[in-house]
């Protein structure tokens, strides 16, 4: 993951790294909304390869290596489609009548521009808390937001519970940059869930 480092304030310098699940997590697991796991999977060269998928009856039908699964994801309550092909994630949304929300991995390294562009401006805008400052206190912010069809970031959310001004800090930052990119699927803009960390460390 991209590392920053940034001139020192008061007696430390301040590292924010900023990554998504895309690049930097190997491991990535997904549950039902009981906490009972539904699938494990692993990036291996910008794909998702699965290591498990259990179905409500706690069948795990990794096996079968191409299959289409359908079940309602209490975060948005929204019914969710995962597909599989070869044990390769290579469609997973969100989906109403009127509204489809796709999934940030389904898209691959080509969100690296993007991700970039986002870590630049995160680098120059973010600064320490200053009550975690003087607390001597680190933290790993977890962010979640929607793109919209336009670009736009809305839905922002902080899904992390640190409280020390980090969470609200990470936040007014991305509302400030309000424009993340069109995300294109099949030729067409599309709807995107994101999350991301941005990771406040001090150092000497």
């Amino acid at each position: 993951m991209p590392n920053f480092n940034f001139p020192k304030i008061i007696s430390f310098t301040i590292a924010i790294l900023f990554s998504s699940k895309i690049f930097s997590q190997k491991i990535d697991s997904i549950y039902y909304f009981d906490n009972q796991l539904l699938m494990s999977s692993e990036k291996q060269n910008d794909q998702n390869i699965l290591l498990s998928f259990f179905t409500r009856e706690r069948e795990n039908i990794i096996d079968k290596n191409s299959f289409e699964f359908s079940f309602i994801d209490s975060q948005f309550n929204m019914n969710r489609i995962i597909k599989v092909k070869n044990k390769t994630i290579f469609e997973d949304y969100w989906f109403t009548t009127n509204d489809t929300i796709f999934n940030e991995y389904v898209f691959g390294s080509e969100l690296e521009k993007y991700y970039s562009n986002l870590a630049e401006y995160i680098a120059k805008n973010l600064s320490y808390p200053k009550s975690a400052l003087k607390k001597n206190i680190e933290a790993k912010v977890i962010l979640s937001f929607i793109v919209d069809k336009n670009g736009n970031i809305t839905n922002l959310k902080a899904l992390s519970k640190h409280g020390n001004g980090f969470e609200n800090n990470a936040l007014q930052i991305l509302k400030s940059k309000n424009k993340f990119g069109i995300m294109m699927y099949q030729n067409r803009p599309v709807k995107v869930y994101f999350t991301i960390p941005v990771t406040y460390e001090l150092t000497d």
